[in-house]
């Protein structure tokens, strides 16, 4: 009986290369003990956060404590992508790396963007998402218990609070703004209730267009009576005259603001947004 051929596989799997096919040369991998660490939560995050979000620990893998190396830990195919021409990669420095997995706490990006807006922020006062509209649906999640707690909106506004608010069964209260578009900061401050545990401020106002004074935004983050977060929604914030609310940020850990790419840096395309706030409050997201 005639043996069979043998199969002769077009490519070695048995050794690690990058997308053109090249074996990598070995890589010392280097222990980071100093990135990523868990932190406990404190400030207002604990106090008005759903309990059953701070008892989660988050997500953590090889490359969290491993900053350098050939890791396998991830499954992640060596040789690149299968069916994406080559030519297609040639314009992008860094799109020949499309079969790894990215970095999940975008500190690259964040570095970035905190030096563009200053303030002092940092990587950890920055949470990146698929646009702000992740941001919202994500402190709605993380702060409203359902069926129990509520949002504060100030229509005419952005129709995205009101969506996130219905799909998670939080209650919606409203203050509409005034003739000339302006917030009513007293009456915000009387209608919200123990169970108000965010409060949309759109600067520049969707679709209004009127940016919200930050005397006007301060007077609600300072009181002592509102217990939540000051959600200031800046998707406009480069078209207008007025300061951005991030410098309330250091001052007030009760506010966040939301930013996005897809304005004025016409990136809609990508889906990237920004919430910016207290470190305690954005490690939960």
């Amino acid at each position: 009986a005639k043996s069979s051929p043998k199969e002769t596989p077009s490519k070695k799997f048995s050794s690690i290369s990058d997308n053109n096919g090249q074996p990598s040369k070995p890589i010392k991998v280097t222990a980071n003990t100093s990135n990523n660490k868990m932190t406990t939560s404190t400030g207002i995050a604990a106090t008005i956060a759903r309990k059953n979000i701070l008892e989660l620990h988050p997500y953590r893998c090889a490359r969290d404590d491993y900053s350098s190396g050939v890791l396998l830990d991830a499954n992640e195919n060596a040789y690149g992508p299968t069916s994406l021409p080559t030519k297609c990669l040639d314009p992008y420095d860094n799109c020949n790396t499309l079969e790894r997995y990215p970095d999940p706490y975008q500190i690259a990006l964040k570095e970035l963007y905190a030096k563009y807006r200053g303030h002092g922020m940092k990587p950890e006062n920055m949470f990146v998402g698929v646009g702000s509209d992740e941001a919202i649906d994500l402190l709605m999640r993380i702060f409203c218990y359902p069926a129990k707690d509520n949002i504060l909106i100030t229509p005419p506004t952005y129709g995205m609070y009101k969506v996130c608010a219905k799909v998670n069964d939080v209650s919606i209260l409203s203050v509409p703004l005034t003739p000339a578009f302006d917030i009513r900061a007293q009456e915000m401050l009387d209608a919200a209730t123990d169970e108000t545990k965010l409060l949309f401020i759109c600067s520049p106002g969707n679709p209004t267009c009127k940016a919200i004074p930050l005397s006007e935004i301060e007077k609600v983050a300072s009181s002592e009576k509102y217990k939540g977060l000051v959600v200031v929604d800046e998707a406009y914030v480069d078209f207008s005259k007025e300061g951005s609310a991030i410098e309330l940020v250091n001052k007030y850990p009760n506010v966040v603001v939301l930013q996005t790419l897809s304005k004025a840096f016409g990136l809609a395309g990508i889906r990237c947004g920004f919430c910016i706030g207290a470190p305690d409050v954005i490690q939960l997201m």
